[in-house]
């Protein structure tokens, strides 16, 4: 592509031998230039323009010629944002000396740039960072170790009894704001709302168990009883009687009581002792998830749950649904996850 000086130098060159060796001949003097590569239709323009007009150079482009958005000026832009993607674009806009509507502008329209959503993660020290990339492939070997080793994570999560306090963006739609009434453009918060925790374990498969809920906090004599006893070791046994499991708690204290790992290990429960686990490591554990898409599921119900009969009966309902929607997807990705974060660091995966 020929900038505009180009342009009519290559004009002054075919003129000057159409007019003087080409003897006023369109097709020698083309046949001279043709070996340059000279697009043909280019060419012809050229003495086309020349016969008609008797001009040789072309005509300055229309509008204002180009101050602000000169390739300089976004070349620094580019260089801007390859050197630092988080910044503002007030920061931008003020370090280059731009107006953020001019900046903005170049980013979108000259650019093709868009801003992006950070991934939200858990904060979590170097060393705890180091104990999950040293753990996630301790775990990921462990599971290869006894051919058929099931996967099996278990987690609480605490649920408002109200739907409408599930944590969430709420939206109303409008012409004009100031027609719409109080009521559909504010979301009211309880301080204090009423809440249960809730109690699951799900498989690799996406398989999920019954739900224990309470409206206490957990403890270790309860995990064991209502969690532990009362449902875990009978979903081992409807859904993996004969292939071994490997049991992967969160690191909550109560998970690792004493009287809990004495029971695992009186029962056969093969599981992720507390120091080979990983710390702040959701991204490796679906669970995670598997409660944001039931909670939001929760948060379309229109009436609040009156008891902890009526919530458990909900939740159930719920969870069943996610679960066959959505479990297998959820956690079938697992173990690469492991893989990956042991040797790529725990920010690898999503």
């Amino acid at each position: 592509m020929f900038n505009k000086a180009e342009r009519d130098a290559l004009a002054e060159r075919v003129i000057s031998f159409y007019c003087d060796s080409g003897a006023f001949d369109s097709n020698v003097t083309w046949q001279h230039f043709k070996p340059e590569g000279i697009p043909k239709t280019t060419f012809y323009r050229i003495i086309q323009r020349y016969n008609d007009e008797k001009k040789v150079k072309t005509n300055s482009p229309p509008g204002r010629p180009v101050k602000i958005m000169t390739p300089k000026v976004l070349s620094a832009v580019q260089n801007l944002y390859t050197d630092n993607p988080s910044i503002t674009e007030t920061e931008a806009a003020k370090k280059m000396k731009l107006t953020e509507s001019t900046l903005g502008h170049i980013k979108r329209k000259k650019l093709k740039m868009k801003s992006r959503v950070k991934i939200t993660k858990p904060k979590a020290t170097q060393e705890q960072q180091n104990r999950s990339i040293k753990n996630s492939g301790k775990l990921y070997r462990k599971l290869y170790r006894k051919k058929g080793t099931v996967l099996i994570i278990d987690d609480e999560t605490y649920v408002p009894a109200d739907p409408s306090q599930v944590p969430g963006r709420h939206f109303f739609t409008c012409s004009d704001p100031e027609n719409v009434p109080i009521e559909h453009k504010i979301k009211q918060k309880s301080k204090f709302p009423k809440r249960f925790l809730v109690w699951q374990a799900i498989d690799e498969f996406g398989n999920v168990s019954r739900p224990f809920i309470t409206e206490s906090t957990m403890k270790s004599d309860i995990y064991i009883k209502h969690c532990l006893k009362s449902i875990l070791s009978k979903f081992i046994k409807k859904y993996h009687p004969n292939s071994p499991v490997l049991f992967w708690p969160d690191m909550a204290t109560v998970h690792y009581a004493k009287p809990v790992m004495q029971w695992l290990a009186e029962n056969d429960i093969d599981f992720v002792e507390k120091d080979e686990n990983c710390p702040n490591l959701p991204q490796a554990r679906p669970i995670e998830k598997f409660w944001a898409l039931c909670k939001a599921e929760y948060a379309k119900e229109k009436n609040t749950a009156s008891n902890l009969e009526e919530f458990k009966k909900t939740w159930t309902k719920i969870s069943k649904k996610v679960a066959r929607r959505s479990g297998l997807n959820l956690m079938k990705g697992v173990r690469s996850k492991l893989l990956k974060i042991s040797q790529n660091g725990v920010f690898s995966v999503k």
